[in-house]
Formats: structure tokens, C-alpha cells, sequence
């Protein structure tokens, strides 16, 4: 990827930045970095969802290093600026198909959506022994790397690939007795119904749903915003792969209960989950082998 990227318009000396969002000193800080040591913030300023300083022939260049760092960076740092790189390259996929650069960043997204979801780690924590990170609550659950839906997530919202996110969405969903892709497709479908750009979601809406729409509500400013980011298409309906069927979703959790200690180390998560996606109580597990992390790995 690099030769190709790198070769067609060469590094930039400076950026066009005709937005005007980076003064000049900025600009010669970031140009003069080695490229391996591109952080977050370096990408979000090249790549900027909507008012980006790199024209094409800038930015082209710095798309490698970018899908680097994300392989690098799966927490907070690659969700940081994953939605600027993925605008960036729908921004401008007309452009990169015309200088046969598009499938390359297709193989690129593939290439860390994979390698993204090749385990699958819960985060534990009760209120027993971790009260700083439980509150009033019981227990606290957390998926480790949520970089895929991140990712997924601008795919879908800036419509240019979204077909690249369904493709990927579609082979977790068509996924048959594999336990790894069945954990990744419920969790996917649960964030979804999280999020305020998809409409029609699958299950009951996600407390965190529920409570931003409370508050959007009670602030007649923001009820506008909203409106008006629903009649310029920002909010559309959610992808057929995120909200499937009830079978569909019951044949997953299937998968997941006769996943072995998948399973039977995490049953709040899984419990809590199967509840918010609107499935059947089931009886959870004997035993405790419930740890602070567990995970599951494609071997």
C-alpha cells in the first residue's frame, strides 16, 4: 500500500486547510514528524470529518501510516480518529478509484476488521470488589476493543462504503456453529441500537438511547439539531445485518450458550445482553469462573 500511495503526489509541503482549522505552526509540526510517529491527534487534523486541512492529493500520502495506526492503536486512540480517516477515504472514493487506490483501502478495511474481532474479551468488575467502577450498579460489563463498531459505524454513516461494512457485517451473520463471529454479531446489533444515526433498530432501545433521547428532548435546541440532521439523511435506517430476525438472534445466543466457557464465565454479559436484544431469559450457568477478563480467541 505504501509504494503506491506514497508515489502518486508525493508528500505535501504544506495543507490547503481551506477551512481554515490549523494555523501554520501546527501544520509544519505535523509535516515534519517522522510518519511512524503520527498520533491520533495528527490524523483527526489531516483527516477532519467534513472540514479536513489535507485536499486528496495531501491526504493520499498519510493514508497508510493512518491504517498502520489503527492496526497499532484498537482502544481509545484508533477510535479517536477512525471516523476522520474512514470520511476522508468516502469523501474522496471517486477520486481514489480513478487513481486505482480505492480496492486497496477496501483490502485495508478488511484487513483490520479482521484483525479487530480475532478475540473477543469481557471486562469484569462487581460492586463487591471494584465499587469505583460499578456505582449503584451490581456488576459492570465491557467488550475490551470496540474499534469494529467504531469503524463499522462510519462505514455505514457516510454511505459511500457502507457496502464494505455489510460485506463484513454479512459474513458474521451468515456465520454457522462459530462462537467468535456469533459474540461479535450480537454485540454489534446491540450497539446499533445505541446508536442515534440508525433508525429501526433490532431489540428494545439501549438505555443509553433511551437517556440521550430524554435529554434531546428536554433541550428545545437540541430537538432541532436533530431534525436537522434527519432531513439532511445523516439519520437513516439501520442495515438489514442490525436487525435481523428474532430467529436469527436466538440462533446466535444458541451458538454462545453451547460455547463452553465463553459462556460460563461471563453470564452477567451474557445475560444482560440477550436481555436488551429482547431474547428469552435463560437460567444461567452453575458455578462461578467468573474472573476480572476472560476471552475468546480464533485459533
Amino acid at each position: 500500500m505504501n509504494r503506491h500511495f506514497k508515489k502518486r503526489y508525493g508528500k505535501p509541503k504544506t495543507l490547503t486547510d481551506r477551512y481554515d482549522e490549523c494555523n501554520g505552526e501546527a501544520i509544519t509540526r505535523l509535516l515534519g514528524k517522522p510518519v511512524t510517529e503520527l498520533g491520533w491527534n495528527d490524523f483527526n487534523m489531516l483527516f477532519r470529518v467534513g472540514v479536513a486541512p489535507a485536499s486528496y492529493e495531501e491526504g493520499v500520502y498519510f493514508l497508510p501510516e493512518a491504517f498502520a495506526f489503527l492496526r497499532r492503536n484498537p482502544g481509545e486512540d484508533g477510535i479517536n480518529c477512525v471516523a476522520d480517516v474512514m470520511w476522508f477515504i468516502s469523501e474522496y472514493a471517486e477520486r481514489l478509484r480513478q487513481d486505482g487506490l480505492l480496492d486497496e483501502c477496501r483490502e485495508e478495511v478488511r484487513a483490520l476488521l479482521s484483525e479487530q474481532t480475532r478475540e473477543f474479551v469481557i471486562l469484569h468488575w462487581d460492586r463487591e470488589t471494584s465499587p469505583e467502577m460499578c456505582g449503584k450498579r451490581d456488576h459492570r460489563d465491557h467488550v475490551r476493543n470496540s474499534l469494529p463498531w467504531h469503524t463499522l459505524e462510519a462505514l455505514l454513516r457516510f454511505r459511500t462504503l457502507g457496502a464494505w461494512a455489510e460485506e463484513f457485517l454479512n459474513t458474521l451473520l451468515t456465520a454457522r456453529g462459530e462462537p467468535l463471529k456469533s459474540a461479535w454479531f450480537l454485540e454489534l446489533v446491540e450497539q446499533a441500537s445505541s446508536c442515534l444515526f440508525f433508525k429501526g433498530t433490532a431489540g428494545p432501545p439501549s438505555a443509553e438511547r433511551v437517556f440521550v433521547e430524554q435529554q434531546i428532548k428536554a433541550l428545545p435546541g437540541m430537538v432541532g439539531v436533530l431534525e436537522e440532521l434527519k432531513r439532511r439523511g445523516a439519520v437513516q435506517e439501520c442495515p438489514a445485518q442490525l436487525m435481523p430476525e428474532p430467529s436469527l438472534l436466538e440462533y446466535h445466543a444458541s451458538v454462545i450458550r453451547s460455547s463452553g466457557q465463553l459462556f460460563t464465565n461471563h453470564p452477567t454479559y451474557w445475560g444482560d445482553l440477550f436481555r436488551k436484544l429482547g431474547l428469552a431469559e435463560t437460567a444461567r450457568p452453575t458455578g462461578s469462573g467468573q474472573g476480572a477478563e476472560g476471552e475468546m480467541k480464533n485459533i
